[in-house]
């Protein structure tokens, strides 16, 4: 088995290899099954014989005390009964122990056989860069040279299409899904091109692609619903892998040329033409003459291809911005160079190692262009679902859609960069050798204490950490843009909520992410225990100001939005956090507030209970003039400034006799707290006093001298 292992090529091995896991799983289920329904035949056997038992001794104490021959009869045809039911489950119950044995026997086999599989397909990585054919120069005059191409062909044309029918034949539901999951998409193209052109907006690119899926939806719907063959048929074989990538090639001709640039239209039928020569290779025993000159030129061509991509790119990069050209760029580079080293080891008769190169570099450039192609048409149908009638009624998509796409954007750029590098590992044979490295490494243990870590450990308590950061500030962003809009919460409510819901998700990471670690309660007894006695010497204030920070959101002296006076500051409430708040001063400042000066001292909240605010502008008159003039006068001031409430209604005071003048107080309310308010109730007084001749007198002094030097009198009085 392992010399016809040998002569197989390596796409059909792991497809076999799929195929024969697959068959293990259905094993497994079946032995599953098999071991239940041997379970309860052997648990029913046990109740018969129990029954057989009871009506045999029944049977022998009716012989014995003489009884009737009608009772006897009846007990012995009851006994007959279950001997004969005793019979068939215990002839059931060995038939499926039979049964449960061949197929672990089987079971067993193909086990084998698929570590034969992986054996050879070590050997086969691990031979790189050992000649293990003639060279290119000695192959002309190679005994074994075999020309007879059409029948090679079609022989593996219809090795490969029987084995995709049988594969189909065992697995029908997958087959329907994937003809429904096409024809699903294909009415949505055609809705889209119906009904979606004005959702796009002013979004030229989504635009474009829209255009081009609409008039090739058929190639659309193939490219989107094959998308998902991986999911839809794990541990595919070869035949089938090879049928799906013919019909995502024909779908990418049909699209990608109208989705690249100009310069780069020529690229979806270079990868055609180089997938049919890739395909003809491998269909040709490797050695073969024939196998070497397709080989060199497949190598050669897709070399030539990458170059000239390369030298397009640079050319596109001198003309834009380049962004991610200068990546593609240099992945075209070491594309070219791989391609350079495949060329000259087929030259040189390291048939393998040129091959694996070639079908690496291949599969890495159809994937790339592949998940490119699907990242537009998803990011064209998510602007087009944020420009429906039923998104748009969403508060977060009307005033944040563009971040929501960029969020998305990211999401589908970073799944496509994960996917393409999968692919592309296992297209150079590396994967598992990857995944083997990555498994030993993250499994390596470390000893702390009582505890046993490994890198995957700390992975995990980083990805439940970081997972609860995105989930709570998604939970946020929920709430402050759409939930907590639609309500009439009390002004801090929401902002309580959002603050809460935020704590509560970063506190169940984080004890996701101990447990991770491998934690437990006693552990984290331990660790609280420590946090304790840290927090008695030197982390007071920051408990006091996180403690102080839960008081200010929960109790709610002062909300976000509330303008406060700590002293001689005054400012708006910016944002209250697990540290400090922030205080947007009248001047512009930002100040940074502990949380526990907050509560300790005093506050002044102009806006706790309502916005209204008092201002009063003193005012003095000359001595000779009526108050009641001056009290008539200063309220209907106020009353025609539009900021000034009704309700309380502006009232003027007499305060006293000043030193110099009748003082007099107008005090009006206001809306909010405004210091122009105040200012032009100020400037209105002054003009209506002018305008009524009444006098605002200086302050005035009366000088009393008591006594005066002779001298000073004698000079002054000589003036005089």
């Amino acid at each position: 088995i392992q010399t016809r292992f040998a002569e197989v090529e390596t796409a059909d091995l792991k497809g076999s290899r799929n195929e024969w896991n697959a068959t293990i799983e259905q094993m497994d289920t079946w032995l599953a099954d098999l071991k239940r329904t041997a379970t309860a035949l052997e648990r029913d056997l046990k109740h018969i014989r129990e029954t057989k038992l009871v009506w045999s001794l029944s049977l022998e104490n009716a012989i014995k005390q003489d009884a009737p021959q009608e009772v006897i009869r009846s007990v012995q045809s009851t006994l007959d009964l279950v001997t004969d039911l005793e019979e068939s489950t215990n002839a059931k119950r060995d038939e499926t122990l039979v049964l449960q044995t061949r197929v672990s026997e089987f079971r067993i086999d193909l086990t084998k056989r698929i570590e034969m599989i992986g054996a050879e397909l070590d050997r086969r990585r691990k031979s790189a860069l050992i000649v293990d054919h003639v060279p290119l120069w000695h192959a002309f005059g190679d005994p074994q040279v075999d020309l007879s191409l059409f029948t090679q062909v079609f022989d593996e044309s219809r090795r490969n299409w029987g084995e995709a029918l049988d594969y189909l034949r065992q697995r029908p539901q997958r087959i329907t899904a994937q003809v429904l999951l096409g024809l699903t998409f294909l009415f949505l193209v055609w809705y889209l091109g119906k009904h979606a052109v004005s959702q796009v907006g002013d979004d030229q690119k989504a635009l474009g692609v829209l255009s081009i899926m609409t008039r090739r939806p058929l190639a659309t719907a193939i490219l989107l619903s094959t998308i998902l063959t991986e999911p839809l048929y794990p541990k595919m074989p070869g035949a089938w892998l090879k049928f799906m990538s013919i019909l995502l090639v024909l779908a990418l001709v049909r699209i990608l040329p109208e989705l690249l640039p100009q310069r780069l239209r020529a690229v979806p039928y270079l990868l055609a033409g180089l997938f049919i020569l890739h395909r003809i290779s491998i269909v040709i025993p490797m050695g073969n003459l024939l196998n070497k000159l397709l080989l060199i030129s497949l190598a050669t061509t897709t070399t030539a291809t990458l170059y000239w991509g390369v030298k397009t790119i640079s050319r596109m990069r001198l003309a834009g911005p380049s962004g991610w050209l200068r990546v593609i760029q240099f992945a075209l580079v070491v594309g070219a160079t791989l391609g350079f080293i495949s060329v000259f080891l087929s030259i040189v008769g390291d048939t393998g190692t040129a091959y694996h190169l070639t079908e690496g570099i291949l599969t890495s450039a159809f994937t790339a262009l592949l998940l490119w192609a699907a990242i537009l048409l998803l990011r064209t149908l998510t602007v087009i679902s944020l420009n429906t009638e039923a998104a748009r009624k969403l508060q977060m998509v009307l005033r944040d859609s563009e971040s929501i796409c960029t969020g998305c954007m990211k999401i589908f750029r970073w799944t496509g960069i994960g996917a393409w590098a999968y692919y592309t590992l296992d297209g150079f044979g590396n994967l598992k050798t990857v995944q083997a490295w990555l498994n030993r490494f993250f499994h390596y243990e470390m000893d702390f204490g009582n505890i046993t870590l490994t890198p995957l450990n700390f992975l995990y308590f980083l990805l439940a950490i970081w997972l609860s950061m995105v989930i709570s500030r998604l939970l946020r962003f929920i709430l402050e843009k759409d939930v907590m809009p639609r309500t009439s919460l009390p002004q801090g409510v929401p902002e309580t909520i959002s603050k809460a819901v935020h704590y509560g998700t970063l506190l169940v990471g984080f004890f996701f992410a101990l447990s991770a670690i491998g934690i437990d309660g006693s552990s984290l007894a331990l660790i609280l225990g420590a946090l304790g006695f840290g927090i008695s010497f030197g982390l007071q204030n920051v408990v006091n100001n996180f403690v102080s920070g839960l008081i200010l959101l929960f109790e709610r002296p002062i909300r976000v939005g509330d303008k406060i006076q700590i002293g001689d500051m005054g400012g708006v409430v910016g944002e209250i956090g697990i540290r400090a708040t922030t205080v947007h001063t009248w001047d512009g400042a930002d100040v940074i507030v502990p949380n526990a000066n907050l509560i300790s001292n005093d506050i002044i909240n102009w806006t706790f209970s309502d916005h209204k605010r008092r201002i009063e502008v003193k005012v003095g008159v000359a001595y000779g003039v009526d108050p009641e003039t001056v009290l008539n006068l200063l309220p209907s001031l106020a009353a025609k400034h539009p900021n000034v409430l009704d309700d309380p209604e502006p009232i003027a005071l007499f305060l006293g006799f000043g030193d110099s003048s009748l003082d007099f107080s107008l005090r009006c309310w206001t809306k909010a707290p405004a210091p122009d308010i105040q200012s032009d109730v100020g400037v209105a007084v002054n003009r209506a006093l002018v305008e009524a001749g009444i006098e605002i007198p200086f302050p005035q002094q009366d000088l009393h001298v008591r006594s005066v030097d002779e001298k000073i009198r004698e000079e002054f009085g000589s003036k005089e």
